[in-house]
C-alpha cells in the first residue's frame, strides 16, 4: 500500500530536502506549514506517516505526540530535530513516536534510514491489510485437479503466476474464479503484498470509481473526508476485479489509461500517484461477444486478456468431485464442531451423479447442510438434499436399472461396465459431446461461432472442447 505522508515543518529548505530524500514509489507527500495545516490534513484525509519538525513552533513536542497519539487514526510519528540528546531521544521515543531523527545527519545516512523505516512501516502495513482482506491462502498444491480439464487449467496457472503480465479468469458463476486469482497471487512475487478483491457488480455505478480510485474531501456531495481506493490498498500487491463484465464505459476509459500509464488520479484530485499493481480480472460473460456489442472496449479486453483461462464448470470435472467433497467436508466439520466422520459410497455416487448448476459453490452449500443434518457418523445419501440423493437413482436408471428401449443394460457398452462409476460417466460424457456437438456443426456447416451460439458456450470454449474430442470444423464445410 502506498505511505501516504504528511511533512509538517516552516522551513522551506528542509521541507525540500526532506522531499528529495523521500523520492520514492511507495511514498506520497504532503506539506504542512503550520499546526493549523497539520490538523485541517488529518481531519480530511488518512495519513500512515507524519514527519513532524519539532521546528514547527506551537507547543511542546511532547505535547504534540500526546495528541497525535489519541486520535482516531493515529499515523506513525517522525520527529525531526537538530538536538542530539539521548535521554531526551528515549522519553520522545517512550511517547510513542516511531523514531527520532537528527536533519544534521548528511544526506546518505538520512535517506537510507528514512527509507528503511518507511519500508518497515510499509510491509507492517500491507500485511495488517493482507490480514484484513483474505485468509492466508495456499499454493496450487491445494487446487483439486484430478480431470484431466482443471489439470490442464492449473498447468497454464502455474506458469503465468510468476509473471507479471493480466489474467483474465473466465468460468460459470461458482466454480472458484477468485480462488484461482488467490492462488496465483500466493505463487507470485508479490504473495507478501496485499490481494485486494473488488466485486464490480456488487458496488453502485455512482460509487464504482471512488471506490477503485479514491477521492478528495469535497470531490463530490457527501465527501466529508479523502479516502484511498482500492488500487493504492493494492499497491506493490494483486487487484482482483471480479464481474469485470460489469462496469460502466467511463470507468473503463479509466482502468484502461491506469493500466497503461501505472499512475491513479483521485476524484476531485489535480495530482496523480504512481501505482505498481498486478490485476486479475474475472468474468462468467463472454466478453468476446460483449466488444462485438460494444458494450465492453476492445482496446481494455485485449490488456486484460494477456492470458485467458477457462474455468471448467463442475459437471465436465466429475473425476474432482470425490477430493473437492471430502476436502470441503473436513473444514465444514472443523468450523462447525460437527461429529462427522466422512461420506458413504452411496452418497458420493449421488454427489458424482449430480448436475451442479450451482458448480463448486453449491457443492460447498450442499456439505454445509448435510453436515449440519446429518444423523449418523457419515454422510449418508439420505441426508442429502431430495434434488441429489434422486440424482444416484435416476442415472442408475439411465445405466442400466430400468426398461429395456430406454436406456437400459444392453444401451451400456460392455466394456464401460468394469470401469469405476466416474471414469464411465467421463465416456458417456464425451461420447454424447462427440455426437451432439458433431451435430451442431453440420447444422452450422462448421461455423464454430454460430454453434457456440446455439450451445450457449462461448467460442473460446468450444474450440477447446472440440480440440479436447479431435473434432475438426473444416470436415463440416
Amino acid at each position: 500500500m502506498l505511505v501516504r505522508t504528511l511533512l509538517a515543518s516552516t522551513a522551506s529548505k528542509l521541507g525540500e530536502r526532506i522531499e528529495t530524500l523521500l523520492d520514492s514509489r511507495d511514498v506520497t507527500l504532503t506539506r504542512a506549514r503550520s499546526r493549523d495545516d497539520v490538523w485541517r490534513i488529518l481531519q480530511r484525509e488518512e495519513i500512515d506517516l507524519l514527519l513532524l519538525d519539532e521546528a514547527l513552533g506551537v507547543g511542546s513536542t511532547e505535547d504534540w505526540i500526546s495528541t497525535i497519539r489519541e486520535l482516531p487514526e493515529a499515523p506513525d510519528l517522525i520527529i525531526l530535530t537538530q538536538k542530539e540528546d539521548p535521554r531526551y531521544r528515549a522519553a520522545l521515543l517512550a511517547l510513542g513516536s516511531l523514531a527520532v531523527l537528527n536533519t544534521r545527519l548528511k544526506d546518505r545516512e538520512l535517506r537510507g534510514t528514512l527509507r528503511t523505516l518507511i519500508q518497515r512501516l510499509s510491509q507492517t502495513t500491507s500485511a495488517r491489510l493482507t490480514a484484513r482482506t483474505e485468509d492466508r491462502w495456499r499454493g496450487f498444491g491445494d487446487l483439486v485437479a484430478r480431470s484431466a480439464p482443471m489439470a490442464e487449467v492449473v498447468s497454464v496457472a502455474k506458469q503465468v503466476a510468476e509473471s507479471e503480465s493480466s489474467v483474465l479468469i473466465l468460468g460459470e458463476t461458482g466454480v472458484g474464479k477468485e480462488r484461482m486469482a488467490r492462488t496465483i497471487h500466493a505463487g507470485s512475487a508479490r504473495a507478501n503484498h496485499p490481494f485486494v478483491p473488488v466485486n464490480c457488480g456488487a458496488i453502485p455505478e455512482g460509487l464504482l470509481e471512488s471506490e477503485l480510485f479514491g477521492h478528495d474531501q469535497g470531490a463530490f456531495t457527501g465527501a466529508v473526508r479523502a479516502r484511498r481506493g482500492h488500487f493504492e490498498m493494492a499497491h506493490n500487491g494483486t487487484l482482483f476485479l471480479d464481474e469485470i463484465g460489469e462496469l460502466p464505459s467511463h470507468v473503463q476509459v479509466k482502468l484502461l489509461r491506469v493500466l497503461d500509464d501505472r499512475r491513479i488520479q483521485r476524484l476531485g484530485s489535480e495530482h496523480s500517484d504512481r501505482v505498481n499493481v498486478r490485476i486479475l480480472a474475472a468474468t462468467n460473460r463472454d466478453l468476446e461477444a460483449e466488444v462485438a456489442a460494444h458494450r465492453f472496449r476492445p482496446d481494455l479486453y485485449y490488456r486484460l486478456a494477456v492470458v485467458t483461462l477457462t474455468i471448467p464448470p463442475l459437471r465436465d470435472r466429475v473425476a474432482d468431485i470425490p477430493e473437492l467433497a471430502k476436502y470441503h467436508l473436513a473444514r465444514i466439520r472443523r468450523t462447525l464442531s460437527k461429529p462427522v466422520g466422512g461420506i458413504t459410497a452411496p452418497a458420493m455416487e449421488a454427489l458424482c451423479a449430480y448436475a451442479w448448476p450451482g458448480n463448486v459453490r453449491e457443492l460447498i452449500n450442499v456439505l454445509e447442510r448435510t453436515v449440519l443434518l446429518a444423523a449418523g457418523a457419515d454422510v449418508d445419501v439420505t441426508d442429502l438434499p431430495p434434488s441429489i440423493g434422486n440424482s444416484r437413482i435416476q442415472d442408475g436408471g439411465r445405466r442400466g436399472g430400468g426398461g429395456r428401449g430406454q436406456g437400459g443394460a444392453d444401451s451400456c457398452p460392455a466394456e464401460w461396465i468394469d470401469l469405476p462409476l466416474g471414469e464411465a460417466r467421463r465416456r458417456a460424457v464425451e461420447a454424447f459431446e462427440h455426437q451432439y456437438l458433431s451435430a451442431l456443426l453440420t447444422r452450422t456447416r462448421g461455423r464454430v461461432g454460430q454453434a457456440a451460439a446455439l450451445a450457449g458456450v462461448t467460442p473460446r470454449a468450444l474450440h477447446t472442447r472440440l480440440k479436447g474430442l479431435g473434432i475438426r470444423k473444416e470436415g463440416f464445410r
